[in-house]
């Protein structure tokens, strides 16, 4: 079943291989494994994008420093064209970019679609 971003809950656990920006809390995740080590049991951030989409080019550095600011939670970019990670864009019905995902020990708090700055940071206060 899919999950959408109306405050359902995620009950599967994704397990992804993430990368961490050196010295941030901002993690890449490229394949399947370890999801619940950055989003599972925690307050986190997805942000599903793309490489050519102007807009996510554009929040990028705005989520970097959001990430810096908010310590305590975990960050995570999400390749929507990563083939491996296709049913975890599938599973959250990812439909348009970029989307992000507002976490909290695996239930959906927040969905903000679109580079919306003021909505991702209203979306950080409900942690």
């Amino acid at each position: 079943s899919r999950l959408n971003c109306i405050g359902a809950l995620a009950s599967e656990m994704y397990f992804l291989t993430c990368i961490q920006m050196s010295g941030t809390n901002v993690f890449h995740c490229e394949t399947e494994r370890q999801w619940s080590k950055y989003v599972g049991h925690r307050k986190a951030v997805i942000d599903f994008y793309a490489q050519w989409c102007g807009p996510c080019k554009q929040i990028a550095p705005h989520f970097k420093q959001l990430a810096a600011e908010h310590k305590r939670v975990h960050f995570v970019k999400v390749d929507i064209e990563n083939e491996a990670l296709s049913d975890v864009v599938r599973k959250f019905d990812v439909r348009a970019l970029p989307t992000f995902v507002v976490m909290d020990n695996g239930r959906i708090i927040d969905c903000i679609v679109g580079a919306n700055l003021e909505k991702l940071e209203a979306a950080l206060t409900k942690l």
